[in-house]
């Protein structure tokens, strides 16, 4: 049974088998082989709130995925992608090398 379900269940809260039968997405079989023990705990917590809906958090900007990866890597000393690392005449490598005094971030 799947949580969507139970919260369905904990939503509705039925009180016969009947009526857990016409909550959507809860199957008969399960009804039939779980009905009493399901009703048995719907009741013992009679009088609390149901619960919220779970969270679904939008899917990640690609753009920010890209750069998370990349940290990861550079956190695990692994070079990103060529294509994201400087070249010799980029401005911050005059001599085609990282300054002395920089450490190398590639």
């Amino acid at each position: 049974m799947t949580d969507q379900a139970l919260v369905a269940i904990a939503r509705a809260m039925p009180k016969t088998l009947g009526e857990m039968r016409r909550i959507s997405g809860v199957a008969h079989s399960y009804v039939e082989r779980y009905g009493e023990p399901l009703l048995a705990a719907i009741h013992a917590s009679d009088g609390s709130p149901p619960p919220a809906p779970p969270i679904v958090e939008p899917p990640a900007d690609p753009q920010v995925v890209e750069r998370y990866t990349a940290l990861r890597e550079w956190r695990k000393g692994k070079p990103p992608s060529a294509r994201s690392r400087p070249t010799s005449s980029s401005p911050r490598m005059r001599s085609g090398r990282w300054p002395s005094r920089c450490p190398q971030l590639w």
